[in-house]
């Protein structure tokens, strides 16, 4: 699975600061990640991982240190831009990131923070092995976007809505 994800998904290293912290409302075993203008809440034992720069995505975490061994990966991208979100997903899905995808995918608005938008898209890879989900956040006054994936072989829909109640664009400065 990471082999697909991590020849597309990318974080730099020392992209940026990764702060990690307790937030209210992050729920048991999680822990609240900001940087750039993303927060979002992941499993606490996920490790970020530092790989070769091939797009837009600056943040990668996992469940594990090695590529070969994870299981699930997330992979942002803290500055996306600016353009709202229904359309900034559009574009990363017609992109492909993670590879041939099969015709069953999703997108669907889902409700954001106070106000923000954000996209969802719920997709499987063509072989049928790995599924993923993407969401797209905007903050409409903020003009700033983020990007969030979450792949796995099989997605637990605990963690996929844990991290989807999580996500939101800091809007003040990163």
């Amino acid at each position: 699975m990471v082999g697909s994800v991590a020849r597309a998904a990318v974080a730099a290293a020392g992209a940026g600061t990764l702060v990690a912290g307790c937030a209210s409302g992050t729920p048991e075993g999680f822990t609240r990640l900001e940087q750039g203008w993303l927060a979002v809440d992941v499993p606490a034992e996920w490790v970020e991982v530092a790989m070769e720069q091939t797009g837009p995505y600056d943040l990668v975490l996992q469940d594990t240190e090695s590529a070969q061994d994870a299981e699930l990966q997330l992979a942002a991208a803290t500055e996306y831009g600016t353009h709202p979100a229904r359309g900034t997903l559009s574009l990363v899905r017609a992109g492909q990131p993670f590879g041939p995808i099969d015709d069953g995918d999703k997108l669907s608005e889902v409700e954001g923070q106070d106000g923000q938008e954000l996209w969802r898209w719920d997709f499987t890879y063509d072989d049928g092995g790995y599924q993923g989900v993407t969401w797209v956040a905007h903050d409409p006054e903020a003009e700033r976007t983020v990007v969030v994936a979450l792949t796995a072989e099989e997605l637990d829909e605990r963690t996929v809505q844990d991290v989807e109640d999580s996500i939101e664009v800091r809007v003040e400065d990163a």
